[in-house]
């Protein structure tokens, strides 16, 4: 089941991000603004300053990691909007998380490029969303 090249569980996973990155109500606000695009730059950022720490780390491992990504989404005007954006990245879920000096008879050799690859997937699905509201 492709659809424009990816699957149908691609798709979904992109419109509930997209969703997850919309503004208030689209019928009250601007066209440019139904995507929080102020909020998914800096959480862009974020998640690049994160690839570059991860690249350094020798031998961890985040099996089942995962981001929390919260923001203030009040927006009920347009001077909230201009304020300085809120939001906090978290990685969380280190339960099957590894690295050399725990009890686990693997040891991983350089960075975890699994959870790596997975981050910058996020960072270009980010971008894609963001392209097609300024295209608009």
């Amino acid at each position: 089941n492709k659809y424009f090249g990816r699957t149908l569980n691609q798709e979904s996973f992109i419109d509930t991000i997209e969703d997850f990155f919309k503004s208030c109500n689209e019928s009250t606000m601007e066209e440019e603004r139904c995507i929080r695009s102020d909020i998914m730059t800096k959480v862009v950022a974020t998640i690049e300053e994160l690839i570059t720490v991860l690249n350094k780390l020798e031998t961890y491992r985040f099996y089942t990691a995962s981001l929390l990504v919260t923001y203030d989404g009040d927006c009920g005007s347009s001077q909230n909007l201009q304020k300085s954006a809120q939001y906090d990245i978290r990685m969380i879920d280190f339960a099957h998380s590894t690295h050399k000096g725990l009890r686990d008879q693997d040891i991983h050799e350089g960075p975890d490029l699994g959870f790596i690859q997975g981050l910058k997937s996020l960072v270009r699905i980010l971008e894609e969303i963001m392209q097609k509201h300024h295209q608009d």
